[in-house]
């Protein structure tokens, strides 16, 4: 709700929407953990969530580039950077759910995207995740259990299409074609998997369109954070005339 009303502010300017923004933001940052993460119900004990924290990161960094003037989202955004690379595994290049362990495709489409969106997708763990990525397929599976392949598509979806070339080139072929496929003749989108058909078609369709629009992305997200400049004492103006 909070990056839905950020971008919605960023990209309309009703003077309204920006004191619930604000509010909003206040509560993920008072939710933030010391280290960096976030989890369910903004605990503060030693468990941190990859996925709960992703979509804090994307709350906050629409916040930022939409002009929330919160005091310390800059702080917190590199606090999260830091966060998520505690959760990756150096051996495998995956990110974790909540540590490191043996990692998943989604939880690592969660952190290279994330880092991406913080500037950061040059840095090591997000080129090593790139890297796990390559295993990622598009498999449309409706009996299969405990898995949430709509939820990691659409991570892994963004992730590659920023870094871009040849890695989404070859991604595109697959995932666009399918997901076409895919729709349902009312314009919904059906679950990718037993586990996820409980969320109902609301959920399987909100993500599906939200994976294909990363064609159309203009949304304040995707703009890289403005460098604060260092305040300046005794200039001297010079004029050429």
């Amino acid at each position: 709700a909070t990056y839905a009303i950020s971008e919605s502010y960023g990209l309309t300017r009703i003077p309204s929407l920006k004191p619930v923004m604000e509010k909003a933001v206040q509560a993920i940052l008072d939710g933030q953990q010391p280290a960096g993460g976030w989890s369910y119900r903004f605990s503060k004990a030693a468990r941190r969530d990859t996925s709960v924290s992703g979509w804090m990161i994307q709350a906050l960094k629409s916040a930022a580039i939409a002009g929330a003037e919160n005091p310390g989202i800059r702080a917190a955004l590199d606090k999260a950077a830091a966060d998520l690379k505690s959760a990756q595994n150096p051996e495998t290049g995956r990110f974790g759910y909540t540590e490191p362990g043996t990692g998943s495709l989604g939880c690592t489409g969660i952190g290279v995207l994330c880092l991406q969106l913080l500037g950061q997708g040059a840095e090591k763990e997000a080129r090593q995740g790139l890297q796990a990525l390559r295993e990622a397929k598009i498999e449309w599976d409706s009996d299969r259990e405990n898995t949430w392949p709509l939820y990691e598509w659409y991570y892994i979806t963004q992730a590659k299409f920023h870094h871009g070339g040849q890695t989404w080139s070859n991604w595109n072929s697959e995932f666009a074609r399918i997901y076409v496929k895919q729709q349902n003749d009312d314009g919904s989108w059906p679950a990718a998997s037993k586990w996820e058909a409980s969320n109902g078609p609301v959920y399987s369709t909100t993500l599906a369109a939200l994976t294909l629009q990363v064609y159309y992305r203009m949304l304040p997200t995707y703009k890289p954070l403005a460098v604060q400049a260092e305040p300046r004492t005794n200039d001297v103006e010079v004029r050429v005339e």
